[in-house]
């Protein structure tokens, strides 16, 4: 197989377990880019996701099984003290998110399930992304803003991303502001 054939099936088995399992998540990063867009190379997986404490074991049992790889108290410790974690699929990066903030439990809220692959795939919207890459605000997410913008002019709802952002950034300065005392 060819890294996007290792991607896709990837990503199946990730949708697969995490469907049975109830977990929410949203697709993220350049996948999740390039189907709301433009296709754009990249070379990992990139999720937001909400599992719950109890559910984690079995979730990355069930991962291991369908051959991902990872150390599972590495992975347990850095998504409990850091919110991250990454994990491996035939070589291919597989990276993990926790909301950073509780409003942005919304952009897993507000993902659609596409029938892109052989499974329906819960991706971020358009207004969900631009969010993200506004937040995290490198170089290739003001590329892929502009490529989202591009694609979908005339189709965004800008309503519903302005009070999204602007809870971002309340809830941000809230947080710089209490960690600061």
């Amino acid at each position: 197989m060819d890294a996007t054939e290792i991607l896709q099936q990837g990503l199946t088995e990730l949708a697969e377990v995490l469907e049975a399992r109830r977990v929410p998540y949203a697709l993220i990063g350049g996948l999740a880019v390039g189907y709301r867009s433009l296709f754009r190379n990249t070379e990992d997986i990139d999720l937001l996701l909400s599992v719950p404490q109890l559910v984690l074991p079995a979730v990355l049992e069930d991962l291991k099984a369908r051959g991902f790889e990872f150390d599972l108290p590495t992975v347990i410790r850095e998504w409990n003290s850091h919110g991250m974690t990454a994990l491996r699929y035939q070589g291919i990066q597989v990276d993990w998110l926790k909301p950073p903030l509780p409003c942005v439990q919304e952009v897993i809220d507000t993902a659609t399930a596409e029938d892109w692959l052989a499974v329906p795939v819960r991706v971020a919207t358009v207004e969900g992304l631009i969010v993200l890459k506004t937040f995290a605000m490198r170089l290739q997410d003001q590329l892929d803003i502009s490529r989202l913008l591009a694609a979908n002019r005339g189709l965004l709802d800008i309503d519903a991303s302005v009070p999204l952002c602007n809870r971002v950034c309340r809830t941000t300065i809230r947080v710089f502001r209490n960690s600061k005392t």
